[in-house]
């Protein structure tokens, strides 16, 4: 059968590869033991961050940092290195296993689940850094999460969002190669990762707005409010909103 591809052989390959690998990535993500440990980390983690807050860990916390100005970092996985307040759930099973024999530290500050609110946190904050972290929650619970961050915020404090935008991969060069490799990388983006919804500025901005922010904006790499904590190696695939509580 004589089919006309626009590929080269070495493309051609190189595509059903990336396929293969994708596949494989997907069904570890949902219905591999990545997934089943994603699942049970979750059960464990989420109900002792919530303990943690409860008990009143992080006023406890704040109280020691002493602190003029306070920037919540929320979700801060490895990104530490800063002069901010890192906040992050509790340590999965396999985290604390690493943590016991000594393998890994616990480099954050505060332990917090964006979607239960922390009573001890209300206007304590003069800005929030949320980085990678909306794509991550249901779509139910996004809107619960920024209500929190706008009650954790003080008059005129700020907010920084960041997420993954699909509309970075959607405007390839006019060459098939490349719009097969980029819809290979939207199917990435969203199915792995843990990833549970997709956002563009409009639909973050109501979002945000409905939880109460004003002076909406999308902002550029580099620019706007609390510009300095954004990552390089996020810049290619993200877009940033900032707002403020009036």
């Amino acid at each position: 059968m004589d089919l006309n591809l626009d590929f080269t052989a070495e493309e051609r390959k190189i595509l059903l590869e990336e396929i293969q690998l994708l596949e494989h990535n997907i069904s570890i993500y949902s219905w591999g033991l990545r997934g089943f440990r994603t699942y049970v980390s979750g059960a464990f983690t989420l109900p002792l961050t919530n303990f943690m807050q409860t008990i009143g860990y992080n006023k406890k916390v704040l109280n020691l940092k002493k602190s003029d100005t306070v920037i919540l970092n929320i979700g801060c996985r490895d990104d530490t290195d800063n002069d901010y307040i890192n906040a992050e759930l509790f340590p999965s099973l396999g985290e604390m296993w690493r943590i016991i024999r000594g393998k890994q530290k616990i480099n954050y500050d505060l332990f917090l689940n964006i979607c239960n609110e922390d009573k001890n946190l209300l206007e304590v904050a003069d800005g929030i850094i949320l980085s990678h972290v909306l794509e991550h929650i249901p779509l139910n619970l996004a809107l619960v999460a920024l209500k929190n961050c706008f009650r954790y915020l003080k008059k005129n404090g700020c907010i920084r969002i960041c997420v993954p935008y699909l509309g970075k991969y959607q405007q390839p060069p006019n060459i098939p190669y490349e719009k097969a490799k980029n819809m290979l990388a939207i199917n990435t983006v969203i199915y792995c990762y843990g990833h549970k919804v997709m956002y563009n500025a409009e639909l973050l901005k109501l979002l945000m707005a409905e939880a109460g922010f004003s002076q909406i904006e999308e902002v550029n790499f580099g620019e706007g409010l609390l510009r300095v904590s954004d990552l390089p190696e996020r810049e290619s695939e993200s877009i940033y909103l900032t707002g403020v509580k009036i």
